[in-house]
């Protein structure tokens, strides 16, 4: 019967000398793992808080450009939306605060919420590097608010603005009409939309103009300035209305 082997195996003399090179190879990665960690660490400490302190601090800017972005495409609630997680992120330039806060104003003036867009919009004019862009949707927003006496002051201010030479006098003209309306000074309102719709062609001028005209039973006169609304590709949101005015009143001057 065969017996069994019961010799212990022992390392080569070339083995036994390598296993002190493969621990101080082992021994030589551990230090240098240790030593980066700890530059990593103290780079982290000198420079890391700052990146992220910039990173943060622009977060606001990025969601501004993505809210342009969007608003471009036509995407008009999901732009606000964008709009106002900017303005609750930090910016890093303060002229882009103000540039968000003018369009999430417009933005909301546009949907009809009126006491949101004024908040945004004075907001707007007051920050730096602000545009006379927003006194349009204020004066307006603050009117269907009836804070008739703020919209004074800003229609005041708008006025400084376009002495400068910069802002749009047919909007400035327009929202002196309106104001003058909501005042109950209809004859003060049509003087200044005759002078917005004769110096400027303006269409929305043209269409209050029509109404109040029309109201007045001046017919052919509200006819001229609904047909010069509608040449002027009838911008307005009451267009069913505006044409349902003119034909009716195109019927009236048609009778005998």
């Amino acid at each position: 019967m065969a017996q069994k082997d019961t010799t212990i195996p022992t390392a080569s003399p070339e083995a036994a000398e390598g296993i002190p090179n493969q621990r101080r190879v082992i021994a030589a990665l551990s230090i240098a793992v240790t030593l980066l960690i700890i530059a990593m660490m103290a780079g982290y400490t000198r420079f890391g808080a700052e990146f992220l302190r910039r990173r943060d601090d622009s977060i606001g800017d990025m969601l501004m450009r993505e809210g342009k972005r969007i608003e471009a495409g036509g995407l008009h609630p999901l732009a606000l939306e964008t709009y106002e997680r900017a303005l609750n992120a930090r910016f890093n330039g303060a002229s882009n605060r103000t540039f968000t806060l003018e369009r999430a104003g417009e933005l909301q003036w546009q949907a009809e919420n009126f006491e949101k867009a004024a908040g945004y919009l004075s907001r707007a004019l007051e920050g730096p590097g602000a545009s006379p862009a927003p006194y349009e949707a204020l004066v307006d927003s603050l009117i269907h608010l009836g804070r008739l006496d703020e919209a004074r002051q800003r229609l005041s201010d708008w006025k400084e603005t376009l002495a400068s030479g910069d802002g749009d006098p047919a909007a400035y003209g327009h929202a002196l009409g309106m104001l003058a309306e909501a005042e109950g000074d209809t004859a003060k309102a049509v003087i200044a939309y005759e002078g917005c719709a004769s110096q400027y062609s303006h269409a929305l001028s043209a269409a209050r103009l029509g109404i109040l005209y029309s109201e007045s039973g001046q017919r052919d006169k509200a006819l001229e300035y609904l047909e010069q609304y509608f040449r002027l590709g009838a911008p307005g949101k009451d267009n069913e209305t505006l044409h349902s005015l003119y034909a009716d009143l195109a019927r009236e001057s048609a009778l005998p």
